[in-house]
Order: C-alpha cells, then sequence, then structure tokens
C-alpha cells in the first residue's frame, strides 16, 4: 500500500463514545477506515476476527481486516488500540459495510 489519501472523515456516536470513520483512496480503490469508540476499547479486533470466524464457518458476512494505524492519522485510535478496521468497497459499487449505505 504505497498510495494512500483521504476522501472524507466522519464521526458516528456510539453508546460507548464516538468512532471516527474515514473513506481512503488506497491504491486507486475505496476502503472504510474506522478507529475504535473510546479507551480500551477494542472494536478493531473484534471485527476482524468475526470476520476470520465467519470465512472458516462458510457465512456470509461484512470483511474487516485490520491495519497499523499510523497509516491513517485522520482516524482517532484512543490507547491501547493500535490498529484501524479495514473494510474495501465492492466491484460492482455498492459499498460491502452496511452502516455507511
Amino acid at each position: 500500500m504505497s498510495n494512500i489519501k483521504l476522501k472524507n472523515i466522519l464521526a458516528t456516536k456510539t453508546s460507548y463514545g464516538v468512532i471516527t470513520k474515514g473513506i481512503y483512496i488506497i491504491d486507486g480503490e475505496e476502503y472504510l477506515i474506522k478507529g475504535n469508540s473510546g479507551e480500551g476499547k477494542l472494536e478493531p479486533y473484534s471485527e476482524g476476527l468475526v470476520s476470520v470466524i465467519n470465512e472458516i464457518l462458510g457465512n456470509y458476512s461484512i470483511s474487516y481486516s485490520i491495519m497499523d494505524k499510523n497509516l491513517f492519522k485522520e482516524v482517532k485510535v484512543y490507547n491501547g488500540c493500535n490498529h484501524v478496521s479495514v473494510c474495501k468497497k465492492h466491484k460492482n459499487n455498492l459499498y460491502q459495510y452496511a452502516d455507511y449505505l
């Protein structure tokens, strides 16, 4: 991933806090990048783990991976979490992630 550009940044209020989300263009493809909601909250890890479990079980789910938080400076990540969750846009021009539709 050599070419990362911010397209849009937004914040979503949750019951635990605010999750910063960014739409980024990475090597010409669009991705949703999400931080965590607060101190000690580890949403990126749980989203990545659930994606792996669903893939193993053969279940359809929104697919997330995790990446180093330092690649996405505009996305807020609180202490205790060193990664962000990453979700790629589908080729059919629909977003894979439900909370951005």
